[in-house]
């Protein structure tokens, strides 16, 4: 198993993921849509420094049922939390939901 999960294609699975979610779990207008990024991996030699390598994966759960919807990753550098949440809202195209973030997304212009 481990051989053959190197070969799958994360952003497929996504796809998938959110096609299946959609259909068995729609999500209404009013509803609570909340996202969040958490880094998986980490290769930090220096937690302060520039070099910092690892990559984080944004998740929107939808607050009525406690369910994941949609899911993205982004490897830190190449990436932020705040396009991949945007990318994420897009692909989702979910309408009049409440969508709440943590601090991250306070700054200007962020969404």
């Amino acid at each position: 198993m481990h051989d053959r999960a190197g070969h799958v294609d994360a952003h497929q699975v996504a796809e998938v993921f959110r096609v299946w979610a959609k259909q068995a779990m729609p999500v209404e207008a009013g509803q609570g849509v909340s996202m969040d990024g958490k880094a998986l991996a980490s290769k930090l030699k220096d937690c302060c420094g520039a070099q910092q390598d690892f990559v984080t994966v944004v998740s929107a759960c939808v607050q009525q049922w406690e369910g994941v919807i949609g899911q993205t990753r982004f490897h830190h550098g190449e990436s932020s939390e705040i396009t991949s949440v945007r990318q994420l809202l897009q692909q989702l195209d979910v309408q009049g939901v409440w969508v709440t973030l943590d601090a991250l997304h306070t700054q200007k212009n962020s969404l």
